[in-house]
């Protein structure tokens, strides 16, 4: 069995050893801390529960989504988010709401905005790798700097050009000032968030017993073990039948058939003529040279003997140029 070894024990830490766990792999998961959670974790102190990091919840990944209602199910809420800015002894909605940060600040101050940001749509950053010029491209640089710049590096401790844009697009949930102007309401510019019963360091807590519970349950680990045996049975099969046709490949444990090849394109062009998708080893290679990575998760038995012998023709270049 193949040895993972983890650092961190918080929440991508622990999803990963909950994902490598479901594959039945024992990964080891170190942690410098007396409890899970990293920068995510939430602390009991005197009866009192602590959100180290945020207490919401929000991604645009689905996949990042459905892990989370997957470990939390009924600890997973669903609560109209309300967070404000206190500035100049009044009240903004945070994420800004363009309507409303406006009428706050005034007719002046809003059509020194309205300028900033009619400049900003005119002549915008080239470049848009770092906070301050993604935000400044769609807010202009006045409305930034009176709110953006001031309110993100007092919560992060560090300067908008050093934070990346991706965090800016993640963080600012697509809020489009021309929009926001038209169509302001509440009902309209209203974002709605996931919060969870007992902030996010639950999660690793969850993350931790699940996997736990993975390793220690009967019924888990005879499905494992019948899986394992498939898939042994199904590498086995393929690289006695690659022998068969004078290819040579290696696959000691896992998924994964990996083919050493002259060239990768035609394999996998040939393998695709068949039916059969298979990735280039281009992208899972530092050092060796070029490779077909084939995953027999779903490669049927009668399969096997047809698929080594499309890999050994694609490999000929008599049999290629015949083919063409």
């Amino acid at each position: 069995m193949s040895r993972v070894l983890i650092t961190g024990a918080g929440p991508a830490g622990l999803t990963a050893a909950y994902e490598l766990s479901k594959l039945g792999l024992r990964p080891t998961v170190l942690e410098a801390d007396n409890q899970v959670g990293g920068l995510s974790r939430t602390v009991n102190y005197r009866g009192y529960r602590f959100d180290i990091g945020g207490h919401r919840f929000f991604s645009k990944v689905p996949l990042i989504n459905e892990l989370w209602q997957e470990i939390l199910r009924e600890d997973f809420l669903v609560r109209p988010r309300l967070s404000r800015i206190y500035y100049r002894e009044r009240f903004f909605d945070y994420p800004l709401k363009a309507a409303n940060a406006l009428a706050g600040l005034g007719p002046v101050e809003a059509f020194l905005i309205g300028l900033s940001y009619t400049k900003a749509r005119l002549f915008p950053h080239a470049e848009e790798t770092n906070f301050e010029q993604w935000v400044s491209n769609r807010f202009g640089d006045r409305l930034y700097q009176i709110f953006f710049k001031t309110y993100t590096e007092k919560v992060w401790g560090m300067s908008c050009d050093e934070i990346s844009a991706d965090w800016a697009a993640q963080r600012i949930k697509g809020l489009d000032l021309r929009v926001a102007v038209v169509a302001g309401d509440h009902r309209t510019v209203e974002r709605v968030h996931g919060r969870l019963r007992l902030g996010p360091g639950w999660v690793s807590h969850l993350l931790q017993d699940i996997v736990l519970g993975l390793w220690s349950d009967p019924a888990t680990e005879a499905c494992l073990r019948r899986a394992a045996e498939a898939y042994t049975s199904r590498r086995d099969g393929l690289l006695r039948a690659l022998a068969t046709h004078r290819v040579a490949a290696r696959g000691r444990s896992g998924l994964n058939v990996w083919i050493p090849v002259p060239e990768e394109a035609p394999v996998v062009a040939a393998l695709a003529h068949e039916g059969w998708a298979v990735r280039a080893g281009e992208r899972y290679r530092l050092r060796s040279g070029p490779a077909v990575r084939v995953t027999i998760a779903a490669l049927a038995a009668a399969e096997v003997e047809r698929v080594a012998l499309v890999v050994a023709r694609s490999l000929r270049p008599d049999s290629r140029r015949a083919s063409a």
